[in-house]
């Protein structure tokens, strides 16, 4: 008797033996040479799960700062980022992100956030990004100033 060794590589076929085989063992045999590439198969695939266990996105692409002014980092590099801007009537200021974005900012969006002045119809701004680290909005909202909720994107 003795150990199979196993190689690490596919095989396309392995024989079915049939219930009126004579079948042969040993080292070159049928029952082995069967056995030998199911073994082999079994290497192979364990290669591969190895390989996309070595291959799993580092922790650090998740990092986020989850807080009223936050931001989440994805695998691949997008950024979201998420903020309140107060902006007074019919005004324009510039804010500044949460985090710097390492390559652009994409875009940006603002909506009113809550309730005041949601009637008037007139709520509504214009948000922009500046550069990597800050964007403008400007209100034109022609009463008392409300807060804005800013959403940006980027890289």
């Amino acid at each position: 008797m003795f150990n199979i060794n196993e190689t690490a590589q596919w095989e396309a076929t392995i024989q079915e033996m049939d219930t009126t085989d004579v079948l042969l063992g040993g080292q070159t045999g049928e029952l082995t040479q069967s056995a030998q590439k199911l073994a082999n198969r079994t290497a192979w695939l364990k290669s591969q799960v190895e390989a996309l266990g070595n291959d799993k996105s580092n922790l650090s692409d998740f990092a986020n700062g989850l807080a009223v002014a936050g931001y989440q980092k994805l695998p691949g590099g997008l950024i979201l980022q998420w903020q309140s801007v107060s902006v007074t009537q019919l005004s324009i200021i510039n804010f500044a992100f949460p985090i710097s974005f390492p390559t652009a900012c994409i875009h940006t969006v603002g909506s009113a956030s809550g309730t005041t002045g949601l009637d008037d119809g007139d709520n509504f701004c214009a948000v922009v990004p500046l550069s990597i680290s800050q964007g403008t909005i400007r209100s034109y909202y022609k009463h008392s100033g409300i807060p804005y909720t800013v959403i940006s994107i980027g890289y």
